[in-house]
């Protein structure tokens, strides 16, 4: 798996799932959670950064509404923590990617030429 925003994806589901599981203590995801989770793929296959993305904490666009930002928030400061026992790998992974420097709008726009962007079907859409 080498493409960032897949990595991301996964990383976000099991943050999510961990706090289901050990915070609400519920056995499977709630729909609620997964409707956030939706939202967020939704997000991060529009992300303007494409495969050059910084973590969303370090961005300096939200592309959250605030209400889920603040969900999202909650999750990972609570599941954020307790990633290095329950995935190490992708707890490392993204200290890594956090000592990265952001993309700048040229970075940007280069993206587009060699990443188009998916609509919500997932096909390629012309910029």
């Amino acid at each position: 798996m080498s493409n960032r925003i897949d990595q991301e994806k996964e990383t976000l589901r099991e943050m999510v799932t961990l706090y289901c599981r050990h915070r609400l203590k519920a056995t499977s995801m709630p729909e609620p959670y997964e409707q956030l989770v939706d939202y967020a793929y939704k997000r991060l296959e529009r992300c303007r950064w494409g495969t050059k993305k910084p973590n969303c904490h370090q961005c300096r666009v939200h592309c959250y509404a605030p209400d889920k930002r603040q969900q999202v928030r909650e999750i990972m400061k609570w599941a954020g923590p307790r990633m290095i026992i329950y995935a190490p790998i992708k707890a490392m992974r993204y200290l890594i990617n956090s000592m990265k420097p952001n993309p700048t709008v040229a970075e940007r726009a280069n993206r587009r030429v060699d990443e188009p962007r998916k609509n919500s079907r997932g096909l390629n859409t012309h910029e």
